[in-house]
Parts: structure tokens; C-alpha cells; sequence
């Protein structure tokens, strides 16, 4: 991980792809440390399967699914780790806010 103000040099990235990950050794120290629960907020959850083979008792939660572009899946989620005891904040319906969006491309408002 890189640390607080350092860049993502080429270097970095050369090194996180040169160097072993060891996921089944910090997955295993997670777990004991009692963690069981991991949030995946990838559009294709590429590690649910590898936590699993690490741990078949965790719970993996995916906050993405590609090609869907509705929030069902966040909810899901948020309802995923509900059900499994994490704690969570459910948002209001009428705390959010939505701006509004020009009607054709290029609308614009002239403010003089």
C-alpha cells in the first residue's frame, strides 16, 4: 500500500505486480482476529471466490454489478450486511437529493 502522500509511481505498480500478494496469509490473520465479514465494491467481484476457498464461512458482499445501472445492487448489499450483523445506516427517502439535469445536451442558463 502506498503510504500517506506518496504517489502511484511506475515503480509501485511494478513492484504490486512483482511481488506476492500473500491474500491467503492476510486473510487468514483477518480471520483470526475475528473479521468475517469483507465488503468487494468492484463491478466484477474477482475476490468473493478466493475468500471463500480461504474461508467457507465468511460473508462477502459485492457492491457492483457490471452492466446494471439501477442502485438494486447497493441496496442488496446494504441488506447483506444487515442480515449478516454489521451495523449500518440506512438512508432517509426524502434526505436525498437529486440534482437536475438539463432536458437536451448543451442546455444552459444565462446568468446576466
Amino acid at each position: 500500500h502506498p503510504h500517506h502522500g506518496t504517489n502511484l509511481t511506475p515503480s509501485y505498480w511494478y513492484n504490486n505486480l512483482r511481488n506476492p500478494v500473500r491474500f491467503t496469509q492476510t486473510l487468514t490473520n483477518l480471520t483470526n482476529q475475528g473479521h468475517h465479514t469483507y465488503l468487494e465494491p468492484s463491478p466484477h467481484p474477482t475476490l468473493t471466490t478466493a475468500i471463500h476457498h480461504t474461508n467457507p464461512k465468511a460473508t462477502t458482499i459485492h457492491t457492483l454489478t457490471r452492466n446494471h445501472h439501477t442502485p438494486h445492487p447497493l441496496h442488496t448489499a446494504h441488506a447483506t450486511a444487515w442480515t449478516h450483523g454489521q451495523p449500518t445506516t440506512w438512508p432517509h427517502p426524502h434526505t436525498t437529493t437529486h440534482t437536475p439535469l438539463p432536458t437536451y445536451p448543451f442546455q444552459h442558463k444565462h446568468h446576466w
